[in-house]
């Protein structure tokens, strides 16, 4: 599941838009992923929640309509870390 959430996060940074459905489930399914990793004590876990938290702010900018240029953004760098 986390494969597929950076595959869109992937697509998004390259600028392929998804609907305000698919960001949606996206977010939603982030929402789950951060429930089930913030039961984890594990350092994998925390990774993973910060990965599924910047996807999440990702789609819900997207589905409010905000552009943010994460090239020039500490995001950007957050999110090639774990790339």
């Amino acid at each position: 599941m986390i494969d597929r959430c950076l595959d869109r996060l992937r697509k998004s940074i390259n600028g392929v838009h998804f609907s305000q459905e698919e960001n949606f489930d996206v977010r939603n399914k982030n929402e789950e992923t951060m429930m089930n990793m913030r039961n984890s004590q594990s350092e994998e876990g925390d990774d993973l929640l910060k990965r599924a938290e910047l996807e999440n702010t990702c789609a819900s900018d997207k589905e409010n309509g905000l552009h943010k240029n994460l090239n020039a953004t500490e995001e950007r760098k957050e999110i090639d870390s774990y790339i």
